[in-house]
């Protein structure tokens, strides 16, 4: 069982930063880049806004149906029952939903994914391809709110008192800007292409101000990262030789490895292959060629961010290492 919750638990983290990672896109990228198109490129906007939107609504059926999967995994694993007890036992679940802190944080997702859902559908339906600055900033703030409240299922809710709080807290914040950062990259990588297959020039200033605005929410992002990442494993890990002693310990430097490639290629796209967009000597190949790398480094990064997650799954189910190193 612990194989499926695993896969259960990253298939759910992943669909949830990307909805999240969509709308910080819209807010704080695409719209202030977009919002200005001149009426000759307003149709392709309008085409990217659809796709994007097409993105949202898997992103929520794929967080509908792992999260009912990770509910009734989770009650199998407090009860002790089969799944098949479990789903024939309605007082199991509801048990979990009333009374253990992971059941208040589900339903607490549910009931803010409600109004989520009824906006997505008046932006797809009322505001199909325009731009929808008040609806995308009020989609965020719930899809943050959901993607807040999965830290009070991981082991930072285990921790009693202030510091069980604190842990929580900081997970939180941790997951919303993983949320601006890696849910925000899958966009980009389509921002990229759009750009890449526009025969408009337009799209290659638009594709410079994309980046540059995305490179500065990404440093916001990856600072807030590691310093929350360093207050988790403050509490998790305890200790260096605990990095070292201990599953989780290994598997928590796994993900810092892979954190620090994904910084180095970001790193990359801003210092290197931005610049080249700007040039005074640029011409339409140049600048689609680079763009194809751009996209290209967006959809490595994307990679290195899945094999993060599948390591933040594995984590959820492993003993921290303050549990296991004496």
């Amino acid at each position: 069982m612990n194989d499926l919750l695993i896969l259960t638990r990253v298939v759910h983290f992943a669909s949830v930063l990307l909805l999240t990672g969509i709308f910080t896109f819209f807010v704080f990228v695409a719209e202030p880049v977009l919002v200005q198109t001149p009426a000759r490129v307003q149709a392709d906007a309008a085409a990217f806004r659809g796709r994007l939107m097409t993105l949202v609504w898997s992103s929520l059926a794929i967080a509908a149906v792992s999260g009912l999967l990770w509910l009734i995994l989770a009650a199998g694993n407090m009860s002790g029952w089969p799944l098949t007890e479990v789903l024939s036992q309605a007082g199991i679940l509801s048990t979990v939903l009333t009374r253990t802190q992971f059941g208040h944080d589900w339903l607490l997702r549910v009931v803010v994914a409600a109004p989520l859902v009824g906006l997505a559908w008046l932006k797809g339906t009322f505001a199909r391809g325009r731009s929808t600055i008040f609806l995308d900033r009020s989609i965020l703030l719930l899809s943050a709110v959901v993607l807040a409240a999965v830290a009070g299922a991981g082991h930072a809710s285990a921790t009693a008192g202030w510091a069980g709080d604190a842990n929580v807290v900081s997970d939180a914040i941790h997951l919303l800007a993983a949320g601006a950062w890696l849910g925000a990259l899958v966009p980009l990588a389509l921002f990229f292409r759009e750009a890449r297959r526009g025969r408009d020039a337009y799209w290659i200033e638009a594709a410079r101000t994309a980046t540059v605005r995305f490179s500065t929410l990404g440093l916001f992002s990856v600072g807030t990262l590691l310093a929350t990442g360093v207050v988790n494993a403050w509490f998790l890990v305890g200790s260096i030789p605990a990095l070292v002693d201990t599953e989780y310990g290994r598997l928590l430097s796994i993900k810092v490895g892979l954190f620090a490639v994904m910084v180095f290629v970001a790193a990359i796209n801003r210092f290197r292959l931005t610049p080249r967009l700007s040039s005074a000597s640029r011409s339409v190949d140049i600048d689609r060629a680079t763009l194809g790398k751009l996209q290209r480094n967006a959809v490595i990064e994307i990679g290195f961010g899945v094999a993060i997650l599948i390591i933040v799954g594995i984590l959820g189910v492993t003993p921290p290492g303050t549990h296991n190193h004496h």
